[in-house]
């Protein structure tokens, strides 16, 4: 025997729900980036909190096998809106959830809850991990995201 299954499964690597699964189509997390985006408004945004003409957007793009996911946060620079802030959310990105993925392997993005889940809150920062090893699965399965998702194309 090979190794492989009929399948061409490498042994051990067969998920029920994913028949196809090989080594390649792992979730493999090689580095990351943190890009901070200052995105000018077209047009002033007023509140009761004060006035906006831009919008800070924290990016974070996930590298492996060649390819990159990417994802952007939807936190705000000051805690109005939301508790979790910009700068809240890069620094637990760089010192806590990124130190727990970086260099590893994953059957699949659902796998890193297992490495992110003894943390409690901080929704949109782990919201930005989960999109960005999500869209660096579909890129290495070569599917539509949506796809992997669940979702269909309607005619």
């Amino acid at each position: 025997m090979s190794g492989r299954l009929s399948s061409g499964c490498p042994l051990g690597l067969v998920r029920h729900h994913h028949p196809r699964l090989i080594l390649e189509d792992m979730l493999k997390i090689e580095s990351a980036e943190l890009i901070i985006v200052r995105l000018p408004l077209k047009f002033r945004f007023e509140t009761s909190f004060g006035v906006q003409t831009h919008k800070i957007i924290p990016l974070l793009v996930l590298h492996g096998n060649g390819l990159e996911g990417v994802a952007e946060g939807t936190m705000e620079a000051a805690p109005m809106y939301r508790e979790e802030t910009v700068a809240g959310a890069l620094g637990l990105l760089r010192d806590v959830f990124l130190p727990r993925i970086l260099g590893r392997t994953f059957a699949n993005p659902e796998a890193l809850h297992d490495a992110l889940g003894s943390f409690r809150g901080n929704r949109m920062a782990r919201a930005m991990v989960e999109m960005a090893a999500w869209d660096l699965h579909a890129r290495t399965l070569g599917q539509p995201i949506g796809t992997l998702l669940g979702g269909f194309k309607r005619d």
